[in-house]
């Protein structure tokens, strides 16, 4: 029973980790594609564990049987929106368009059949197991058909990609495969059960996990772990989810000691609720972390209304550089700042205001070629780690290189009317976090204000 509780723990665990990673990649990015697929998979991994769970938590035949199908309709539902996701990352979504969607027809047919004796035929005990799915002859053909294919082809174009890659820009197809084979060797010693192979048990499986952390980690490193704002979000989806499952366990434990006819209906009912009240639940919480354990965080409406009313009472440049400073410093925490002036006959910009940058007043930066184009001609913030990973090269080596040693974290163009004003510089922050999109919305909007100042 102990081992059977821990398989239980360790999949509620997954479940509840894959989906609040899935809800955070896609409040990240609600229209790229990239970021679209890796929160379908995510979700499909989520639900996947979380019927694992329940699945273990049968006490009839009938309701192991039906809740193992629904399992493993998600399972199939994995590998599809896997293969998508690392043909987007990999910029070959266009191009192998056609085979993604031959992929997706493909698994819709299997998945149309996961719920038949074709697919999962019976439950039957196995070791401490009381009910373990057996395999029907579709599911060895959906495995020779998608599951190994995509997994296959998927660590081929990463070692590929890999190989093609330049030493520093390896790093995020690295985090990629490295997730992707920890996911794939535990996920798989699911399959050796299914097909009457009891000699190796699914010890690994809780390590699926590691496919969506991974993952989401490789997409959005740079601006993954703002602290504030993922304790935030994950605060009240713990409990939120702590209130959904305690009180699933309630009436699961007072319906197969009481109601033991209607165990089915009740599970059925029991899903309706968890699904139709998590919204209003965490919508409560939601409000009651803003309250009371989150006021501390700056106020962006507040803090971009403040800085417009002030900037227009200055009068003297000086003072502006000032403010801007401490209004930064106070919110962001940064532990550098400059201003950096347009300087169009001397070839670059010169800085006008610093502290904490190893540089002096009025030292000289020459432009970047790559970088105007980019980004200073578009009005688009360079965050130094990013522009380091795509767009490293003889040509921009130098100015990363300058960047790094400066401290530079953010360069934020200055703009009037298409004209550009100036930069402004930002370091670190002291918290070591990394800078929110919501920082980067407030840095955007209180750009445009300093720059008409």
């Amino acid at each position: 029973m102990e081992s059977l509780n821990f398989y239980i723990i360790t999949h509620f665990i997954t479940a509840a980790v894959s989906l609040f990673i899935a809800f955070i990649v896609f409040d990240k990015n609600r229209k790229s594609i990239s970021y679209i697929t890796l929160t379908l998979f995510s979700l499909a991994v989520a639900f996947w564990s979380l019927f694992y769970s329940i699945w273990l938590l049968s006490y009839d035949p009938q309701t192991a049987l039906f809740l193992s199908r629904v399992l493993n309709f998600w399972a199939t539902l994995i590998p599809v929106f896997l293969f998508h996701w690392i043909l987007c990352l990999l910029g070959e979504n266009k191009k192998k368009k056609v085979l993604i969607i031959l992929t997706y027809i493909i698994t819709a047919i299997f998945s149309l059949f996961s719920f038949s004796d074709f697919y999962v035929k019976e439950v039957t005990p196995v070791s401490f197991f009381p009910y373990w799915p057996k395999g029907g002859w579709l599911y060895g053909v959906f495995m020779l058909v998608i599951w190994l294919p995509i997994f296959f082809s998927s660590f081929y174009l990463l070692i590929k990609e890999l190989i093609i890659r330049k030493a520093n820009s390896r790093q995020q197809v690295i985090y990629v495969l490295l997730g992707l084979i920890i996911g794939f060797l535990g996920g798989s010693t699911n399959y050796f059960l299914v097909f009457g192979i009891w000699e190796v048990p699914p010890a690994t499986s809780s390590f699926v996990v590691f496919f969506p952390i991974f993952f989401s980690y490789a997409m959005i490193k740079y601006r993954f772990m703002d602290i504030k704002l993922v304790i935030r979000k994950s605060s009240v989806y713990i409990m939120s989810l702590g209130v959904i499952f305690g009180l699933v366990f309630l009436v699961k434990t007072l319906a197969n000691k009481y109601l033991e006819e209607f165990v089915f209906w009740i599970d059925s009912l029991v899903l309706f609720f968890a699904v139709f009240t998590f919204p209003y639940i965490k919508g409560y919480f939601s409000k009651i972390a803003n309250k009371y354990f989150f006021t501390s965080l700056y106020d962006s409406g507040n803090l971009i209304l403040k800085t417009g009313n002030e900037l227009k009472t200055f009068l003297n440049i000086d003072k502006v550089y000032k403010f801007l400073n401490s209004i930064f410093l106070e919110n962001l925490h940064n532990k550098f700042f400059g201003v950096l002036v347009h300087a169009e006959n001397l070839g670059g910009y010169q800085l006008q205001y610093n502290r904490g940058f190893k540089a002096k007043h009025g030292d000289i930066f020459k432009k970047n070629e790559i970088a105007e184009k980019f980004f200073i001609n578009k009005n688009k913030i360079i965050i130094t780690e990013e522009f380091k990973n795509s767009f490293y090269s003889e040509k921009t080596k130098d100015l990363i290189n300058l960047l790094e040693n400066l401290g530079v974290d953010l360069l934020i163009p200055l703009k009037v009317k298409g004209s550009l004003i100036g930069l402004l510089a930002l370091g670190p922050k002291e918290t070591g976090e990394a800078y929110s999109d919501e920082d980067l919305q407030v840095l955007e909007i209180i750009a445009s204000q300093a720059a008409i100042a």
